[in-house]
């Protein structure tokens, strides 16, 4: 019994030590998204597109005055980095900016860094509603029938494309996938092969996705 307990103690560090090396979710990453191609101009069609920046983590940070201020999770940054690149790119019609919850809401945080990117600020409209990629999928639905667009660019971070492509897809857009790089994807090469909290956050995530997939295949909540 004991033999079997250490063999299992055993086991599970191997797992958490593989998980927490970032090349291992760095990898299945990039096969889930077409290996890792970035998003290009003929990507698109002629028709009228919208772009759509996917809500990512908030952070509270101390300020110099001892407060708690809001600001963009560095994996969240660089989707709307990415973002403002695609803008430059393709010129959509609109921007929409999503995110719920905190307060501020992720969509305002995200907006804000958008114009400070040279995005004209009436272009960015604000989907503030949505907790869940699921309610952002409809809830963005609901903004472009309005304005008669249908082909969207989806920018999220790499890890979050595919559910975020079949979500979309499920409520009847021409959804484009614009994979934001993870930051981590800097780092020096050594890194990529050392056990980190940064690889185990990263493998947490992937898991998660992983799960949220298989939910919504389940809810009925994406299409292929």
């Amino acid at each position: 019994m004991r033999a079997v307990s250490l063999l299992l103690l055993l086991s599970l560090l191997i797992i958490v030590a593989v998980a927490s090396i970032y090349a291992v979710p760095a990898g299945i990453c990039r096969l889930m998204n077409r290996g890792g191609r970035r998003f290009s101009k003929t990507d698109v069609t002629g028709e009228p597109a919208a772009l759509v920046v996917l809500s990512g983590r908030v952070e509270f940070r101390r300020d110099g005055a001892g407060g708690r201020r809001a600001a963009l999770s560095p994996s969240c940054d660089a989707r709307v980095r990415e973002a403002a690149r695609i803008y430059e790119l393709i010129a959509p019609e609109w921007v929409i900016s999503t995110g719920g919850i905190p307060n501020p809401t992720c969509a305002e945080l995200m907006k804000s860094r958008l114009v400070e990117l040279d995005v004209p600020a009436d272009r960015v409209l604000l989907e503030a509603r949505s907790r869940t990629t699921r309610d952002e999928a409809v809830f963005v639905e609901e903004i472009l029938r309005e304005v008669g667009v249908r082909q969207i660019v989806i920018v999220t971070s790499e890890v979050h494309m595919p559910r975020s492509l079949a979500a979309f897809r499920a409520v009847g857009f021409r959804a484009i996938p614009a994979g934001a790089p993870d930051p981590g994807l800097t780092r020096p090469w050594a890194a990529w092969f050392l056990p980190s909290v940064h690889g185990l956050r990263f493998s947490s995530d992937l898991v998660h996705e992983l799960m949220g997939i298989v939910v919504y295949w389940i809810r009925g909540w994406q299409a292929s």
